[in-house]
């Protein structure tokens, strides 16, 4: 009985973890570099995996990134959710922020 319980429980968190991702727009990208450029926008939600991802342009949902030596300085529209060696953070962000790094610079 415990263990159909437990099951029927892990269905649910994962069924409820993936809808939203499944609706909502996302992109994804992953590569030594990454570079959004100021001029560019990317609509909705963006993850990178990236050695070096340089973010200026601006990102209208949540951006997701991880990386060795990371760079926002552009607009992101809600949160920014962050890990790598060398992070800095001089961009605006609307909603939160979570950062974890060796170094990380917030300005």
């Amino acid at each position: 009985m415990k263990n159909n319980l437990f099951r029927i429980g892990l269905v649910v968190i994962v069924v409820g973890v993936m809808v939203p991702m499944i609706a909502s727009a996302a992109t994804v990208a992953k590569g030594d570099t990454y570079n959004l450029a100021k001029d560019q926008t990317v609509q909705g939600d963006l993850y990178v995996v990236s050695a070096n991802p340089v973010v200026n342009g601006t990102v209208t949902g949540d951006l997701v990134l991880a990386g060795g030596n990371v760079i926002v300085d552009g607009m992101i529209g809600q949160d920014l959710l962050v890990a790598g060696g060398n992070l800095n953070l001089s961009g605006t962000v609307q909603d939160d922020i979570r950062a974890a790094g060796g170094t990380i610079t917030i300005s």
